[in-house]
Parts: structure tokens; C-alpha cells; sequence
């Protein structure tokens, strides 16, 4: 029981102007206390003030036997503007209470009581105030406000306008530009910069962008910023349209020293045509000094985006210029296509236009007459002349369908008949005449050229004849007459599709999207078959010619004509995507986004780790400790994997992306612990996650600057850069399985890439290592050896190269691989271009390579779909062994990519070598099995003798050719 002369005190968290409560730690209660026991004016008691006081039991009425303040006293003024505080507006007021909207995280409405109010309790619907939120403790779903005022009464502008950077509220904006004039905010501002220090850091630079981003509407002044940020990231706030003017010259200083994409920001930034002018100089001036035009293309796409905005009335003689230079260094089609969209040139000659396109694509054509009417005479002119010199009598040769092709555009846009068509036609025969009317041209009397040639035509002809009577709304009788005749069947149209050479130029397609003809497309051939008998099973044509094909644009076709996954090339497929039409390329998209969805939700069960660091806090409750790992992300979404391997349901978080499930399990941002509390299978909260959030953000800006120092010093610190998006996980998973099949020791050949390899393909960052290493992986078949070729370093990922060779050829095989590796620059996509027949078969045999494998990364299922690929060129046969000398080799592969290669150089030079040390059959031996069996030590240092040989001479050469 306390002792009535003890003093107490406490806070005052309730008063109504007549009594109050006091939230006492040391009783550990609220008391009690009213106006008539003040020792100082009731109308200075304010929500937060610290009293002293006694205390007195109440000896009757409801509240008998609790404790009353009595001889209260004034000891610390409190203040509400030192508590958390949120800006909402007032609805559903009613007398004694209201809410306040305000989004929370849980979507709980947040109860006003007007008896809360403080300042002034005249509100009404629809105004603004700023209040504290707190937890009914008799309903935990519920919040109340502990205190609330108008909002006229606060005059803390940064407060309000971070209140109106989370809501964007228009009369929470309203407020602060009636209420503060620009220079207070701006004074302000400026505090908060000098608080910051100099801007010179990403992690600076986002808090700055946070700040500018609440200005209600309101842009920071350029010199004010100047004071206080670093150029780059100053730079950076004019493309972010942070800030809408700029000082030209530090503009253009930090022009010269940045990427392309920095470049067309900036340009695009820039508002005179003599600033703009000045910079395309300076860019174009990079370009010439690299040579950028014969090996940047994208780059040089870049600059012709900004050229092409150019001005086209001014610096006439900087466009010439430029116009010169493109001519010169950029292809015919490019040119031509820069032209008809009006980037780059002014004028194209009719002569260069049309030597350099291809009369055969009717949207091509379509598109030049539409473009320049004067083209449409000279196209012309061109048909009559290729019409009147070619007469091809081969209906299934290319060129006979090239010219059936331009016969038909003659036709159709420019003369419906002319002299020249007439006797062009006219000196064909009957049979050839019904070819080019199957395809398409006007004839007067087809039925005549039926009934004569109808049975001439091969079996894909047929159809089409077919298909055109039923066009022309022939008389049915007929058509069924020419049916009986026909000799269409699955075995003829099966035999006739795979051995047609498909390419661009055969025949009319049905666009994919319209249903209309409007491009060529290999795919026709499929869709006349589905139109003139729906019994024939064009799928299981489509999927032998898919499996038999090595053109990739024609399987991408045939994937989006088919809609089936199983056609579906993740990786080589976005090769060809520029190639497609634009509604081909449309359906792609939809068809791939439909693709990775799917695959999203297979991660959901399969990729996301079960977190199974937590704690039990009983009653359903838990608080994991997470990772990146152990999280699915959607926009703005996220989902917890639970210990027992379900999921919790979804929890709004603004920020998150589906690029987060990409993150390797070895950056140190999946290291992160995430604390998130679960109850009944709900997130409740999640902390150490917005940390995450700002690091990428942080990365983000460091990427956008583009400055050196920043990437080098995160090559130095070991981080790995957020844009690689290489799975390692894959690569660890790919290596460790190779290594169980491995018949060699318990670990991989090693070989290092050529130097020039190494560096073309690797970060620039990386570009001084020396180390780049592959491992080649002998694995025993049923026959023979198959040598893989994987990474197991930590540069760039590539594609798995297989190869196969006899048993007793396998120490051979290795080392030409190892060669090969080691001192060809191309050899990936040499052997990605290998045919079957030529010096580039010839090349790939003498390797005894076999195929290519990829890795589908961002696929959930990749391991299993890159082994099922890896077993299946296990399965192709052996190449024959090749007893061609390693100089013969090289000579070849000199011959085939113009690269120069030592063995060449010498010979060009009137060095030689002994021929005989570098022919591979005298290494092995004559006798063939038993010697390579005997000698496999022997051949290692043969080879070691050759490339020291080689790389002896280099030196010589280079030595010889620098003096």
C-alpha cells in the first residue's frame, strides 16, 4: 500500500479539460486524477506532461477501493510532436466518434474518438489530420487514434511532406504550397544537405532522391544542389527529371567519360539544338577514334537514335557528315531501314535502294512504294528486267519461286497485265503455268491448264491446286475429279516436307495473328495441308521437320504456330527474336510470358527453400529468421516458405519483384537475415528486408553512373554485380554431376581458354585475369568416350560442348581438345556452325565434336531439362577418326574465320616447321590400337613439345615483325 506522503509521477496520456489519467510506471497502473486537484491552472495540463503527485484511496462509489491523484504539481511540459505521427483524412464522422483512412498494412480502420482531439476538435469529413496510432488493447485488430489535431496545426514541413511522398495526397500537397513558401522549404532542404555532408555516394544519393521526391510537386533549385552534390550524381538527378536545369558544361564534361546509355539519357535531356549538336560531335568523334561503327553496333545504334532528333534544318554539314560516314560502315539494309524511318539519311539513291533489297518480300516492296512513290518505277523496271532474262523450268528450285514471287507482287501492284508479263508467262508450258497459278497468279483459263497438268504436280502442288478451286468457287464436280486423280497422302506430303530446302524465299504464309498472307513464311506449307484435308496429321509433320532442321528461325516458327511447350528453346530462340514479323513477335512474347509463368509456379513448390530457423511463440504465433531463399516474390508481393515446407498467404511489400528469386544463394544479399512474424499462417511483420531493398536500389544507382571506380571497387570487395543473373547454383550442381560420371582420376582435365577468349567474353572488371579455366570430363558409354567440355571456374557461363571418340583414341582426342581450347579464339562458335559437309565438318570431325548443350537458366527445372539434353547427344554416333596433322588443322581453321593463327603466320612468312613433329597420325603411331594404348604418357609431351613449339615461334614472329 503506497504511503499517502510518497510522491509519485507519471505521464498524462487522457485529459478532457476536466480530469485525466496518469500512465504511473512505479504503481504500475493509470491513475486517476481531476481538475480540483491541480496545483497550477487546469487549462496548462497538456497530453504527455510529466506530474508529481500522492495518491488516495477512493473510499466510495463505483471506483471505491482504486487510487486517486491528489496534491498534483507541474514538472515537465510534454510535447506530442516528439511521437510518431501519420497524415489521414477524416470520414464517417459522427458525433462522439469517427475513422481515419489511412492505409495500413493489415487493412485495420483506425478509430477517432473526438474526446482525442487536441488543439482544436472542429472537424468535419474530408479534412486532414495528423494523429497517433495505437492498439485497442480490448480488440488487437483494432487501432484507435491516441491523439489527433488539425492539421493547420503543424508546421514540421518535412514531416509533411515524407507524409505526402508514402501517400501523394492532392490536398495534403495543396497544404504545404498555401502554407510555407518556397523559401522555407528550400532552407530546409538545405539543412538536410548539410546534415548529409557532400553527395558523392549511392547510399547519399538514394536518401537525397527520397527527400526531392517529397517535394509536393516542388523542383529543388539547380545551384542550390550544386553546393552540396557531386557532378555525377548531380548528373544524375537531371536524367532521373529531378531537376530541370543544368549548366551545359558540366553536362557535357561528364558526357565524354560515360557508356552509351548514360550517353542518349544525357542527350535526351538537353534542350538546345546547339547543345545537342555539340554533343553528337564529341560522340561521334569517340566513335571514328575506336572504329566503333565496324564493331559497336549497338552503340552506334545509340547515336543514330539521337541523330535522328536532330534538328534536320541545321549543322547541314555535320548530317552530311554523319550521313558519309554510315554509307560507309553500316550494311545496305541497315542504311535503308534508317532511311524509311527517317533517322539518319535524308536521301538514298533509287539504284542503292533497290540493288540492296530484296524484290521477292512483298512487305518490303509494299513498304518502299508507300515510302517514295518515285521507287515504284524502278522497281518496275527491275521485275521486267529479271522476269525478261530468267525463264527457270525447275518448279522446285528456289529461284523458280523467287521469280514466281516478284511475278506475283508485278502483278498484284503494279500491272494486272503488261506486254512484258504476257510474253513471259506465255513461254512457259502448260505444267509451269499451273505452277505459278497454284502460287498465286492470275490466270484467265486455269481450268484448261488442269485438266492437262493437274497429275504433273508434285504432291504439295496438288494440294495447293486444290485449294485455289476452292477459292475460284470451281464447280464441285470437278474439284472431285481432280481429288481422284491426286496422289496426296501423309507418306508423299511427309517425304516431299522433308526434303524441300525450306528457307525465307518459298512461299506465301499465313500470318499468325491476322490470318491474313502478308509475309513470307516457311510455315504456309502446314497450313494449306490443315485447310485442304483436316485428316492429314500436319503435327506429326511438323514435329519431324522440327527434329530435322538446324534452322533455328523455322523451329521458333514452328513452336509459335504449334503453341506447344515442347518446341519451347529458351535460349536460342531469343536469338532469332529480331527476325520474326511483328506479329510473330507479339505472339512470342505472349507465348513466353505464359512459358515463365508457368515455370514461376513450379519454383513456388520446387526452387523456394523451407526456412527452418524460427521460433515457437505457441498459439499458431512464430518469428523466422529468413533469407532471400526462403521468400517467393511477386511485384510487390511476397510469400514465406515455412518450416514444413507450405506456404504463408500473400503479404503486401512494396519494392519486391520477381527478380529477387534470382538472386544466387552465394551473394551476400541471400546471407541477410529477414525477421518475419507468422500467426494462424499470416505475415504479420517483416523486418531487414527494406534493407535489402535499398542495397539493389543503391546497386542500381552505381550501375546508372557508371563510373569505374565504383565497379572496380566492387570486384576488389568480392560482391558480385546484381545485373548477373548467372545461376551458380546451376554451375555447381552441372560440375558436380560430371564429376561422378568422370572416368579420369576424381577430377577434370584442366585447360585454360585462349587469352583472347578469356578476355572477349568477361566483365571488363575481370579482363586482367589470366586464369580462365575449363575442365574437360571423360565419360565412359556403352561405345566409346564422351569428353565434355564444362566451365568450373567462377568467369562468364557457357554452353556444354560434347565430343565423342573411340576408346583407344580417348588420350588423343583430349589433348587436340585441350589444343584447340587453348589457342583458337572461335572455336565455340566454329563449332556451333559446324554442317555436314565442308571445312567446318571437317574441323568439328577432327575434335570428334558431337553437339551443343544449354542451360536453360531461369528455368526451375534446368538441371534436369540441360542432362536429358546431355544424354541425348550421348546417343549420337561417333565421329569418323581423323589422321589429319594438327598444321593441316590450323591451316583450315585460318582459312575458315581469317583470324591469324601461328602455324599460318609462319608460312606466310617462308618459316617452316617440321611437318612431321605436328602430323597427329605419327604421334599415335601406324599400328593403331595397340600403339596409342602403349604411348598415352609419350603423346602428353609430344604435345607439349608442339605448343611450346608454336609458342616459341610467336615470339620469334613478333619480335621479327616489331623491328
Amino acid at each position: 500500500m503506497p504511503d499517502k506522503d510518497q510522491f509519485f509521477s507519471g505521464e498524462v496520456i487522457y485529459w478532457n479539460k476536466s480530469f485525466g489519467f496518469i500512465d504511473c510506471e512505479e504503481l504500475d497502473d493509470n491513475i486517476f486524477f481531476h481538475k480540483s486537484a491541480l496545483n497550477f491552472s487546469a487549462s496548462n495540463v497538456f497530453l504527455f506532461d510529466t506530474l508529481s503527485f500522492r495518491v488516495q484511496k477512493v473510499t466510495h462509489g463505483k471506483h471505491k477501493g482504486s487510487y486517486r491523484a491528489i496534491d498534483v504539481h507541474l514538472l515537465k511540459k510534454g510535447s506530442v510532436f516528439e511521437h510518431e505521427r501519420y497524415v489521414g483524412v477524416v470520414e464517417r464522422l459522427k458525433v462522439r466518434s469517427g475513422y481515419i483512412d489511412y492505409p495500413t498494412k493489415e487493412g485495420e480502420e483506425i478509430l477517432l474518438f473526438r474526446t482525442r482531439l487536441i488543439f482544436d476538435d472542429n472537424i468535419s469529413n474530408g479534412d486532414l489530420v495528423v494523429f497517433n496510432p495505437v492498439v485497442n488493447e480490448k480488440n488487437r485488430d483494432q487501432l484507435f487514434a491516441f491523439f489527433a489535431y488539425p492539421i493547420a496545426f503543424e508546421s514540421d514541413v518535412q514531416f509533411l511532406m515524407k507524409q505526402y511522398q508514402l501517400q501523394r495526397l492532392p490536398q495534403l500537397r495543396q497544404f504545404i504550397l498555401d502554407q510555407f513558401s518556397k523559401e522555407e522549404v528550400w532552407t530546409q532542404i538545405e539543412i538536410e544537405l548539410i546534415e548529409m555532408g557532400e553527395v558523392d555516394s549511392s547510399e547519399q544519393y538514394l536518401r537525397l532522391k527520397k527527400l526531392l521526391k517529397g517535394l509536393s510537386g516542388l523542383v529543388a533549385p539547380f545551384s542550390l544542389l550544386k553546393k552540396y552534390v557531386s557532378t555525377p550524381f548531380l548528373v544524375l538527378l537531371l536524367t532521373e527529371k529531378l531537376i530541370d536545369t543544368y549548366e551545359f558544361d558540366l553536362v557535357y564534361d561528364h558526357f565524354l567519360n560515360v557508356r552509351y546509355k548514360v550517353k542518349e539519357n544525357l542527350f535526351a535531356c538537353v534542350s538546345k539544338e546547339t547543345e545537342k549538336l555539340k554533343l553528337l560531335e564529341a560522340w561521334l568523334k569517340g566513335l571514328s577514334d575506336r572504329d566503333a561503327f565496324a564493331n559497336r553496333p549497338t552503340e552506334v545504334n545509340s547515336f543514330i537514335r539521337c541523330f535522328g532528333r536532330l534538328d534536320k534544318q541545321t549543322a547541314k554539314e555535320f548530317r552530311d557528315r554523319v550521313q558519309a560516314i554510315a554509307l560507309e560502315k553500316l550494311s545496305p539494309a541497315d542504311n535503308i531501314k534508317r532511311w524509311i524511318k527517317g533517322e539518319l539519311h535524308d536521301e538514298l539513291s533509287t539504284d542503292y535502294v533497290l540493288s540492296n533489297t530484296n524484290l521477292c518480300d512483298e512487305l518490303k516492296v509494299k513498304e518502299l512504294c508507300s515510302h517514295r512513290s518515285r521507287l515504284k518505277e524502278g522497281i518496275l523496271l527491275r521485275y521486267e528486267q529479271e522476269l525478261s532474262k530468267n525463264k527457270l523450268h525447275n518448279p522446285q528450285s528456289e529461284q523458280f519461286l523467287r521469280l514466281a514471287k516478284m511475278l506475283l507482287n508485278y502483278q498484284k501492284y503494279f500491272a494486272p497485265s503488261s506486254a512484258v508479263i504476257d510474253d513471259y508467262f506465255g513461254g512457259f508450258s502448260t505444267e509451269i503455268q499451273l505452277y505459278f497459278w497454284c502460287l498465286g497468279y492470275e490466270v484467265d483459263q486455269f481450268e484448261d491448264l488442269i485438266k492437262v497438268s493437274f497429275v504433273q504436280l508434285d504432291a504439295y502442288f496438288q494440294l495447293r491446286c486444290l485449294l485455289r478451286m476452292k477459292e475460284k468457287q470451281v464447280d464441285q464436280a470437278f474439284i472431285s475429279s481432280c481429288k481422284a486423280k491426286a496422289s496426296i497422302n501423309q507418306t508423299s506430303l511427309q517425304d516431299l516436307f522433308l526434303s524441300r530446302e525450306w528457307s525465307e524465299e518459298i512461299l506465301y504464309a499465313v500470318d499468325i495473328e491476322q490470318n491474313k498472307a502478308v509475309q513470307i513464311n516457311t510455315l504456309s506449307f502446314i497450313q494449306d495441308v490443315i485447310d485442304c484435308d483436316e485428316r492429314f496429321d500436319w503435327r506429326a509433320l511438323l514435329e519431324q521437320l522440327y527434329y530435322s532442321t538446324d534452322d533455328i528461325l523455322l523451329k521458333a516458327r514452328i513452336w509459335l504456330f504449334t503453341e506447344n511447350e515442347k518446341y519451347y528453346d529458351y535460349i536460342r530462340f531469343s536469338w532469332i527474336f529480331k527476325k520474326l514479323g511483328r506479329n510473330e513477335q507479339k505472339k512470342f512474347k505472349r507465348l513466353g510470358d505464359a512459358i515463365g509463368k508457368q515455370d514461376v509456379e513450379v519454383r513456388e513448390v520446387e526452387g523456394v527453400k523451407p526456412c527452418y530457423h524460427f521460433k515457437d511463440q505457441g498459439d499458431g504465433r512464430f518469428l523466422y529468421e529468413a533469407s532471400l531463399l526462403n521468400i517467393f516474390f511477386e511485384n510487390n508481393l511476397l510469400r514465406l516458405r515455412k518450416h514444413d515446407g507450405s506456404y504463408t498467404t500473400q503479404f503486401p511489400y512494396n519494392g519486391c519483384s520477381l527478380g529477387l528469386n534470382r538472386v544466387p544463394a552465394q551473394h551476400e544479399l541471400a546471407k541477410q537475415v529477414i525477421n518475419i512474424k507468422v500467426a494462424d499462417g499470416q505475415i504479420k511483420k517483416v523486418e531487414g528486408l527494406d534493407q535489402i531493398l535499398e542495397a539493389i536500389e543503391v546497386a542500381s544507382i552505381s550501375n546508372s553512373l557508371d563510373q569505374i571506380s565504383i565497379h572496380s571497387k566492387a570486384s576488389l570487395n568480392g560482391e558480385s554485380s546484381l545485373a548477373y543473373v548467372e545461376d551458380w547454383d546451376l554451375r555447381k550442381v552441372v560440375v558436380g554431376y560430371l564429376n561422378k560420371l568422370n572416368s579420369r582420376n576424381d577430377a577434370p582435365e584442366p585447360v585454360y581458354v585462349s587469352e583472347a577468349e578469356s578476355e572477349r567474353f568477361m566483365e571488363p572488371s575481370h579482363q586482367n585475369r589470366k586464369d580462365h579455366k575449363s575442365g574437360l570430363f571423360a565419360i565412359k558409354l556403352s561405345q566409346g568416350f564422351a569428353i565434355v567440355w564444362e566451365n568450373i571456374d567462377s568467369s562468364d557461363n557457357k554452353a556444354t560442348k560434347v565430343f565423342k571418340c573411340e576408346d583407344q583414341y580417348l588420350e588423343e582426342y583430349i589433348e587436340r581438345i585441350k589444343y584447340a581450347i587453348a589457342n583458337y579464339t572461335n572455336l565455340r562458335s566454329t563449332l556451333n556452325r559446324s554442317h555436314s559437309e565442308g571445312p567446318l565438318a571437317t574441323f568439328s570431325g577432327f575434335h570428334g565434336y558431337v553437339g551443343t548443350v544449354e542451360k536453360f537458366r531461369g528455368r526451375s527445372n534446368a538441371f534436369e531439362l540441360w542432362r536429358e539434353k546431355l544424354e541425348a547427344s550421348f546417343l549420337q554416333p561417333i565421329p569418323a577418326y581423323s589422321d589429319m596433322s594438327i598444321d593441316e588443322i590450323e591451316e583450315l581453321y585460318a582459312d575458315m574465320i581469317s583470324v591469324k593463327l601461328p602455324a599460318s603466320s609462319s608460312r606466310k612468312q617462308g618459316f617452316s616447321l617440321d611437318s612431321q613433329l605436328l602430323k597427329t597420325k605419327s604421334i599415335i603411331g601406324e599400328s593403331g590400337v595397340d600403339s596409342a594404348t602403349k604411348g598415352s604418357g609419350k603423346k602428353k609431351e609430344e604435345y607439349k613439345k608442339i605448343s611450346q613449339a608454336l609458342s616459341d615461334l610467336n615470339n620469334i614472329l613478333e619480335g621479327f615483325f616489331n623491328s
